[in-house]
């Protein structure tokens, strides 16, 4: 497999929502690759827009690959996932390197580039917690480290 690709332009993502319309990145974003026969992914639902909710929580999406887009939309709705923060992927799960779900993945944003941080398998509640309290909080729009 290629090495995975670390830096991003907005329009390289290839990031669609529901309603077909792209994805357009706020500042960092953490995203949350999950399947909808995972359940794992299911179990962390609950606590991926909780868990942290002061820490910018509205910078983080589930992202679905290679799934149906009715399938990831009926799934949303019974798991009351927010239909704005989901998302469908192309290829940027493998052109980042994310080999299973659930996958926690970190963009940090410079300028125009969206920078990959850290791409972390999260195989439990207590995993997730542990990753979302420690994300670095940061001024929106701001370029410091």
């Amino acid at each position: 497999m290629e090495k995975p690709v670390t830096e991003f332009q907005s329009a390289d993502l290839g990031l669609r929502h529901l309603d077909s319309k792209p994805f357009e990145p706020p500042d960092d974003v953490i995203f949350l690759f999950a399947g909808t026969r995972c359940p794992v992914c299911e179990s962390l639902h609950p606590h991926f827009f909780s868990v942290g909710a002061e820490q910018e929580s509205q910078y983080r999406y589930v992202v679905f690959s290679g799934e149906r887009l009715e399938r990831v939309q009926d799934y949303s709705i019974l798991h009351d996932l927010p239909l704005d923060r989901v998302l469908i992927a192309g290829d940027l799960y493998a052109r980042i390197g994310v080999t299973q779900t659930p996958t926690m993945v970190f963009l940090q944003r410079s300028k125009d580039t969206l920078y990959l941080e850290k791409a972390i398998y999260i195989p439990g509640v207590s995993s997730l917690r542990e990753h979302l309290s420690n994300v670095p909080i940061r001024a929106a729009s701001s370029d410091l480290q």
